[in-house]
């Protein structure tokens, strides 16, 4: 499965980044990756950013879903693909709370 292995990838580049603890101060929610074949979940606990169980064990916890194909969330998460420009292509629907999608977008840019 790829896409979870970039996902540990972005999860590993979270972590290493001092700069981006400011914007995940405070910040706890679940991310979840949809796609057709696979399902694949991060957390961020308060500027701590961790690969998860895509299947629960986080009842109570801010969710945020992001669908696509493989091939876009993969490349998203590897710096390759604008997910701002996926979004309005209609390539990448997401479900959550408006501020968390907007912090998401955030990290995201920041990031890469």
């Amino acid at each position: 499965m790829y896409l979870e292995t970039v996902a540990r990838e972005f999860v590993t580049s979270c972590q290493a980044r001092e700069d981006l603890r400011p914007l995940l101060a405070g910040w706890d929610v679940r991310i979840e990756l949809v796609t057709d074949a696979n399902r694949v979940a991060f957390f961020v606990h308060d500027q701590e950013v961790e690969l998860g169980n895509a299947t629960g064990g986080d009842e109570g916890l801010r969710t945020i879903k992001v669908f696509g194909d493989d091939g876009l969330l993969t490349a998203i998460l590897e710096g390759a693909s604008d997910p701002s420009a996926a979004y309005v292509d209609g390539l990448l629907e997401l479900d959550g709370y408006p501020e968390d999608l907007m912090r998401l977008d955030v990290v995201v840019s920041e990031l890469w």
